[in-house]
């Protein structure tokens, strides 16, 4: 595993794990606090990154992130406005099927790159029980704040390390390449 491997994998992790529970988080407060809201985050987010891993052709892997970003906060402003709402469910699954396409171009970009699982599932899933650490912690401190800021540092952070990785010139190490 290259030096640069683990810190990228975790930091996907605390990325998708902040994504994704501070949109739980949202929707569960500010439209419902049923099934319904659990489960369209669980289904789009699932759906998303199941087609991002089938798709001849994946989005490019920062532009996906950034347009959960931007989905993320669109429905966090729209919440902030006028709080339950009925089309913000609708733009909470956006966000979440967003979120989701960039995990699945993620572990597929990550996989290409590597060639193996193990350390990319343990380092990602490392990260994501930080993240979810992280966002629970902080839910207890300010969770508007928290709603407002993690998402996007964690993203920033892990694009951050991704771009440190890719000037870095750290060989990519893919075991199956000719």
């Amino acid at each position: 595993m290259t030096p640069w491997a683990a810190p990228y994998y975790f930091s996907a992790g605390c990325a998708l794990a902040s994504l994704q529970f501070c949109l739980f988080f949202l929707l569960e407060s500010s439209v419902s606090s049923t099934w319904l809201s659990y489960a369209s985050v669980t289904a789009s987010w699932l759906t998303g990154s199941v087609a991002a891993l089938l798709l001849p052709r994946p989005p490019a892997a920062v532009p996906t992130a950034a347009a959960a970003g931007v989905a993320y906060y669109a429905c966090l402003a729209v919440l902030s406005a006028r709080p339950f709402t009925d089309p913000a469910l609708a733009l909470g699954a956006l966000a979440a099927a967003l979120a989701g396409a960039y995990s699945g171009v993620f572990f597929r970009e990550a996989y290409a790159e590597s060639g193996a699982v193990a350390p990319l599932f343990a380092w990602e899933n490392d990260g994501f029980i930080a993240g979810l650490a992280a966002v629970s912690a902080g839910l207890y401190l300010d969770a508007r704040l928290l709603l407002w800021v993690a998402p996007a540092a964690a993203l920033t952070a892990h694009c951050a390390v991704r771009h440190a990785r890719r000037i870095s010139n750290e060989p990519v190490q893919n075991p199956s390449a000719p």
